[in-house]
């Protein structure tokens, strides 16, 4: 933009900000975005018994970036609009031996790579077009929470999310990520 005339720079970076916006692009906020690109088309939000899952998805060619999922299992609570769900919580022992998490003396379960499952109530994943990250570490921190009742598919449902990940030296470790959102639902 240096061979632009200071009179031409301004307008084209407008034009760039509303095309921005035309498109329907967004951002997930946080430092995350520092290590990886949050920007995003579509929420959808997804419930089956009881799990919710939130995605933020953008187009990718002829298929669909999930470039964040943040998934809560409600196991144990009574949740109404409104309610902060703790996504750091550690999941009460029924749920984990209904889950098959825990094995019949009582101890944790480990995947097949021998890593431990995930025992919290939050679980943060993405699934992004010739990239390998898909896992996050634990949450240190977070919650989300409806200001809706999910109701048929095609219905939206506001809400509200924020996490901060361990510390730790994994990607994504200590980072935040957090927004408000209008999901579709699934």
């Amino acid at each position: 933009m240096e061979d632009l005339s200071v009179s031409w720079r301004l307008p084209l970076a407008v034009l760039v900000a509303v095309a921005t916006v035309a498109c329907g692009q967004s951002k997930i906020e946080g430092s995350l975005g520092a290590l990886i690109d949050l920007t995003y088309h579509d929420v959808k939000l997804g419930f089956a018994g009881a799990q919710v899952a939130v995605t933020w998805s953008r187009p990718n060619g002829a298929g669909t970036d999930a470039v964040l999922i943040v998934s809560e299992k409600l196991d144990g609570l009574s949740v109404y609009t409104g309610d902060y769900v703790d996504l750091a919580q550690i999941l009460p022992d029924f749920a984990l031996l209904d889950a098959g998490l825990l094995d019949a003396d009582g101890g944790t379960v480990l995947e097949p790579d021998g890593g431990p499952v995930s025992l919290q109530r939050g679980l943060v994943t993405r699934d992004v077009f010739n990239d390998p990250r898909h896992d996050f570490p634990g949450i240190s921190n977070g919650f989300m929470v409806l200001y809706d009742v999910p109701g048929d598919a095609g219905t939206t449902v506001r809400g509200s999310f924020s996490v901060t990940f361990d510390r730790c030296v994994d990607f994504g470790c200590g980072r935040t990520a957090f927004g408000d959102f209008k999901a579709t639902v699934q």
